[in-house]
């Protein structure tokens, strides 16, 4: 809000009704007409502040009408192979919240929160009988990445049905440990309309992670969520 502007159109309505209250205690003889003009100076002063009132508005309704949010389920892919060579990575669920701003036409700019939970499998040693094992062991456990990453999304058609997303971000994963990276992402989505301003979106989007670790190289998380 723009408190310059509340401030003013306050002090333009204090103002006034200062002047009116202190002229009406002039002589009789010139009240009437004093009462009058100072009447139509207040009136003047109320339409002053009703105007600065109505641009308080109307801006603060365009810059609500710019924002969006969304809310985003999914299931992501990941990289199977580890920098260890004996531990395997699975897929698992995806979940994103983002808050946007439209800044042009076809243009915008989204603030994600991303969680991509996958499946961490190390190798168990067994014993095997002479002839060795007839394949390896692995114990499963539940890993995730959490992820806030600032994206630009561009829109390839006039509808804005299709559009291409890129952005960078910071990435926490934990697998043995937790570990806190830099990586980018790109993707593509699609915003199917379901009423004038809301839309349901289907995205898929590649994270890369560097430097790599023991986490997985890349996430693909995909998608389905709504932009309100």
């Amino acid at each position: 809000m723009n408190w310059t502007l509340v401030s003013l159109a306050l002090a333009i309505l204090r103002n006034g009704r200062k002047r009116f209250t202190h002229r009406c205690t002039v002589s009789h003889a010139s009240r009437h007409l004093e009462i009058g003009m100072r009447i139509r100076s207040f009136v003047g002063e109320l339409v002053a502040v009703a105007s600065v009132t109505g641009a308080l508005a109307i801006s603060a309704a365009s810059a609500e009408a710019q924002r969006f949010y969304e809310l985003a389920g999914g299931w992501n892919a990941v990289a199977q192979a580890a920098s260890s060579g004996t531990d395997r990575f699975g897929s698992g669920p995806y979940l994103r919240g983002s808050v946007g701003l439209s800044v042009a036409p076809r243009t915008r700019i989204r603030f994600d929160g991303d969680a991509m939970v996958f499946r961490l499998q190390t190798e168990a040693p067994v014993p095997c009988p002479s002839q060795g094992c007839p394949h390896a062991f692995y114990d499963n456990h539940t890993r995730g990445v959490a992820a806030l990453t600032a994206n630009g999304l561009l829109s390839l058609d006039s509808r804005e049905f299709w559009y291409l997303i890129g952005g960078l971000g910071a990435y926490d994963i934990e697998t043995q440990v937790n570990s806190l990276h830099v990586g980018a992402s790109v993707g593509v989505g699609l915003g199917i309309p379901v009423g004038l301003h809301d839309r349901v979106v289907i995205e898929a989007t590649w994270h890369g992670l560097a430097p790599n670790s023991n986490g997985p190289g890349w996430l693909v998380p995909i998608s389905v969520g709504f932009r309100f």
